[in-house]
């Protein structure tokens, strides 16, 4: 990768490991690619790959025998200082129109951060780890938004999501996943997928969308 033209900040990471087969390096870094058999979801890399791409970075792979190098590069900030002023400056000047939010994620620790990003803007939220527990909460209550991964382990998003309009017409949804392949994808969804928001997202990302959406 050519850093020549702009400053970078170089991130490395190092293991001793037996290294990557020339035949699989060129591979690494492509959706649902694993050597794992049926233990691994070849998502890790191309997810990492994908957020690297979004900061305008890179990253160089280097492997042997002994080991892989994962260099990666992300552009510097000239001043922190002046990026988080206007980061406040711009939460402070979204409208968010109060609604009750059903976040549906199997990551959970990523759940709980939205949720967490959501109530500080004064929205109501529960959170769910897996589409059939999402299912039976809408079975009970009614939400104005339900904002969910796309791949999960039991129903996947655009399922639970026609799944919950038939049981709540008006109800708004917003999707979110790294990665989605839509010929694997049942139920798929064009509209849906049209606006989907890319992990890994900015707050005000998230903010400004679920400030439209509840708005309308």
């Amino acid at each position: 990768m050519d850093q020549s033209t702009s400053l970078h900040v170089k991130c490395e990471v190092i293991d001793t490991g037996e290294g990557i087969q020339d035949q699989h390096i060129d591979n690494i870094f492509d959706p649902f690619f694993s050597t794992k058999g049926d233990k691994g979801t070849g998502l890790g890399l191309s997810q990492v790959y994908a957020f690297i791409q979004r900061s305008l970075g890179g990253v160089d792979v280097k492997s042997s025998q002994s080991g892989t190098t994962f260099a990666i590069y992300f552009p510097a900030l000239e001043s922190k200082s002046k990026l988080m002023s206007q980061a406040k400056l711009n939460f402070e000047h979204v409208h968010q129109t109060p609604c009750r939010i059903l976040v549906v994620d199997d990551e959970a620790s990523l759940a709980d951060v939205i949720a967490k990003l959501l109530c500080q803007a004064g929205h109501t939220v529960d959170t769910k780890t897996c589409g059939m527990d999402a299912l039976e909460v809408l079975k009970e209550h009614s939400y104005d938004l339900i904002i969910s991964d796309v791949l999960m382990p039991d129903v996947n998003g655009f399922s639970l999501v026609k799944q919950a309009q038939g049981l709540h017409p008006e109800i708004k949804v917003q999707m979110i996943s790294g990665y989605v392949d839509i010929e694997k994808v049942s139920d798929f969804d064009s509209a849906l997928y049209a606006n989907i928001i890319r992990k890994p997202f900015r707050p005000q990302e998230l903010l400004n969308r679920v400030a439209t959406l509840c708005s309308k």
